[in-house]
């Protein structure tokens, strides 16, 4: 499952549409794509129904139906009344209303993603919910689900089926990225260590040798003293194999 967030027209500055957005999904707390594009300047009477046909080309794609939701600069109608947004539940469809606050707009597209997850044709009588029938100004940027919605319609949403689907994918799609994460820094930390651990000396197992080492006193010569050297050091040979 996927939401993907479309504009109508290149009017709809992209940044602004990339905050509304992210207001949006962290509320959810799920992951969302953004198609840059201009969808296309349609009459509000039939907006909704090519979103619809945009949403049933996608909806068996990879195993990954999509929820789509478009920004309108212009007006959305509904039953000949001007409203700020409309959704479609059974299509998985919803068109709000642009403005040039984001935060705005976020406002209006979780309303109208309540009534995709779970809240068909329903609104709620508690004028601090979301979910109630009228626009109100409000703080939605750094709040939560269940900040904003009252708790009988934040536990709509979380139960309903199209919600869940949504949310699981997030995680697991995060959790990909994880652990691919986690494989890399993984592959380069060892990498790192090979190349900042020192090079031995002497070859393995000889600087920690238990033998003692040569006492110059013990010997005749320097060149006797030296060849024992090489030889604690293993690099030297019997006398037998150098002839001596």
């Amino acid at each position: 499952m996927e939401l993907c967030f479309l504009r109508a027209t290149a009017v709809i500055d992209v940044d602004k549409m990339k905050i509304a957005a992210e207001i949006v999904t962290v509320v959810f707390d799920v992951d969302y794509d953004l198609i840059t594009e201009p969808f296309g300047d349609y009459s509000p009477n039939v907006v909704l129904e090519r979103v619809g046909e945009l949403r049933s080309r996608h909806l068996d794609d990879q195993d990954k139906p999509k929820i789509f939701v478009l920004f309108d600069e212009n007006a959305v109608e509904s039953h000949g009344a001007i409203i700020l947004g409309r959704a479609i539940a059974q299509s998985r469809v919803a068109v709000v209303r642009w403005w040039t606050e984001p935060e705005r707009t976020a406002a209006t597209c979780l309303h109208e993603l309540g009534h995709v997850f779970g809240l068909t044709n329903r609104h709620c009588d508690r004028d601090e919910c979301l979910m109630y029938p009228h626009a109100r100004d409000r703080q939605i940027q750094g709040k939560t689900g269940r900040e904003l919605y009252c708790e009988e319609c934040w536990r709509t949403i979380t139960n309903d089926t199209i919600y869940e689907s949504l949310h699981n994918a997030s995680q697991e799609r995060r959790s990909k990225v994880t652990r691919g994460l986690n494989r890399v820094r993984a592959a380069v930390t060892t990498v790192s260590e090979r190349v900042r651990r020192p090079k031995p000396l002497f070859p393995n197992g000889v600087v920690h040798t238990p033998r003692t080492f040569p006492d110059i006193n013990q010997y005749q010569d320097e060149h006797s003293f030296l060849y024992a050297v090489l030889k604690f050091y293993g690099l030297g040979k019997d006398s037998e194999e150098t002839g001596q």
